[in-house]
């Protein structure tokens, strides 16, 4: 099968990935865009390992209650069946690829996520206790250092997969830069990519992985 293109830059996304020899199957892509002027800065992919399209597949409520408008919409179900996605039961494990359509720099590409990660901080802090407050802080800065510190070129992929136990590995360029043991923020990087609301980091990514993920479902 062919490589697919992502429709706006026609950047080559992998149909799949192997991260520490486990292979992973792309569900779906899309652009990120910084809203003012609409300039493309890189194009993101989740990924699925096989324990968790096997676990889609077989589950009842994927397959009778999922929709892809669900996802899209940010209505509903949807938090459930994002944060089911990326609970990490029975072995499963999930990635987002990133891959630069122009050069960038790490700092600038980590900037991006610590503030959406500091917004879902501020919506969560009133339910978590000093401790947990103080591990996020800490599991912040570990994060920060899975980022390269000088240029990245497209091609030059960063690579972040939150593993079963609930750990977050980095990885940039295809080599490891790293493991945060925070299952908060593993699961607040990979929900930020597939919530619809308050505003999707890319709207063309929920989209594409929501019809990937109807597609899943229903092969069952």
């Amino acid at each position: 099968l062919p490589i697919p293109a992502e429709p706006v830059t026609k950047t080559k996304v992998p149909k799949a990935i192997s991260v520490a020899g486990k292979r992973f199957e792309l569900v779906g892509q899309g652009i990120r865009q910084v809203t003012f002027l609409y300039v493309s800065v890189y194009t993101a992919g989740i990924y699925v390992n096989d324990a968790l399209k096997k676990r889609i597949q077989s589950s009842s409520r994927w397959r009778q209650e999922y929709s892809a408008d669900k996802l899209i919409k940010g209505e509903g179900e949807a938090k459930w069946f994002a944060r089911d996605l990326v609970d990490g039961r029975n072995g499963s494990e999930i990635s987002l690829r990133i891959d630069p359509v122009r050069n960038t720099d790490g700092p600038h590409l980590r900037n991006g996520f610590v503030r959406f990660l500091t917004a879902r901080l501020r919506q969560e802090e009133a339910g978590m206790s000093e401790t947990e407050r103080a591990s996020f802080a800490d599991a912040l800065d570990a994060f920060r250092s899975l980022f390269p510190a000088g240029v990245v070129r497209p091609g030059q992929a960063l690579v972040f997969t939150r593993l079963s136990d609930g750990r977050l590995r980095g990885e940039f360029n295809g080599a490891e830069t790293g493991i945060v043991a925070n299952a908060a923020l593993s699961q607040w990087v990979m929900e930020g990519y597939l919530h619809s609301q308050p505003a999707a980091i890319s709207p063309f990514l929920v989209s594409s992985v929501a019809q990937g993920l109807e597609r899943l479902a229903r092969s069952g």
